[in-house]
């Protein structure tokens, strides 16, 4: 009555006559319910054939060494468990009844199935980051003039590729969570405390996929406001707020706005160069668009949400 095991007897013929609380908790039959039924109440039709043979290799004595198995609950849903099978015996050494000792391992095969996912998940990133990496390397060392800017421009956008992998890690690479995200990439250019940078928005998790092209616009968009934009003066501000919106049928949109205030003025003409071509074209699936207004730069993006994570 006390085990955290699923415990049972059959009879001879299959039929459970025992039945404890922890067998009710995994398989949502009560003891009034099991008992007195066949035990091929709990397998699936493609099972009990094979459930049928190890039940009568234990009544003919014969080791049953516990075994992994898959057994359906009351209300048809599957639980990975590990089986144990033990003939119970009379005094002159007949087989009367079988016991059986059911545990559940469905944390552990959840987390197997999530390191086996990880693993390729992690194989699969860094084959794109490499990508990634050639890119910028090949587009840094082509729009810049020395070697001083060169290295640290290029370090800059390593370090954006570093803080995205950061945010997968933690979530287990099941996805990013925004406001996350956004605030690492700040991070390793501002104080934490920083008062001139203003932050507003839910809590809002996307697909991998988005952490690094993501993770890049909003260090360029920093680098940019330290060098020439808001950022670069005292009392210069951003302000950073994202939403969601869904509309009828269509799919969910995420609405995000980079604002700058209180900066050198823009007089003259934008020179686009590769930092402003990773904001506009750094998320092929985004709209992105750059609003170099005499007052500051607004950048906006909106992002259809194909694949949120729950």
């Amino acid at each position: 009555m006390a085990s955290h095991d699923a415990l049972f007897g059959l009879t001879l013929e299959g039929i459970i006559e025992t039945w404890n609380p922890a067998a009710e908790k995994l398989f949502g039959y009560s003891a009034s319910e099991a008992i007195g039924k066949n035990v091929n109440i709990l397998a699936r039709p493609d099972q009990r054939e094979h459930q049928q043979q190890l039940l009568a290799r234990a009544l003919s004595s014969d080791v049953v060494t516990p075994y992994e198995a898959r057994r359906q609950r009351k209300d048809g849903s599957v639980v990975d468990i590990v089986v144990a099978l033990a003939p119970v015996r009379s005094a002159d050494g007949t087989v009367t009844s079988i016991s059986v000792a059911i545990h559940d391992i469905s944390e552990r095969k959840e987390w197997e199935q999530r390191q086996l996912f990880m693993a390729r998940e992690l194989a699969h990133r860094n084959k794109n980051s490499f990508a990634i990496l050639q890119g910028i390397l090949r587009s840094t060392l082509r729009n810049t003039k020395n070697p001083e800017d060169f290295a640290a421009a290029f370090s800059s956008r390593l370090h954006s590729l570093a803080a995205a992998q950061d945010v997968l890690t933690a979530n287990e690479w099941r996805g990013t969570e925004l406001g996350a995200l956004i605030r690492l990439q700040l991070a390793a250019h501002l104080f934490a405390d920083d008062r001139r940078v203003e932050f507003s928005g839910p809590v809002i998790s996307l697909a991998p996929e988005y952490a690094s092209p993501l993770g890049l616009i909003f260090n360029e968009l920093t680098t940019n406001a330290i060098k020439y934009g808001a950022l670069s003066l005292p009392k210069g501000t951003v302000k950073i707020n994202w939403h969601v919106e869904k509309i009828d049928q269509t799919p969910s949109k995420l609405f995000i706005t980079w604002q700058e205030r209180g900066g050198p003025k823009i007089t003259s003409k934008v020179i686009v160069g590769f930092g402003i071509t990773i904001i506009e074209k750094g998320l092929p699936e985004a709209v992105v668009k750059n609003n170099f207004a005499e007052e500051g730069l607004t950048c906006s993006l909106e992002l259809a949400l194909n694949r949120p994570i729950p």
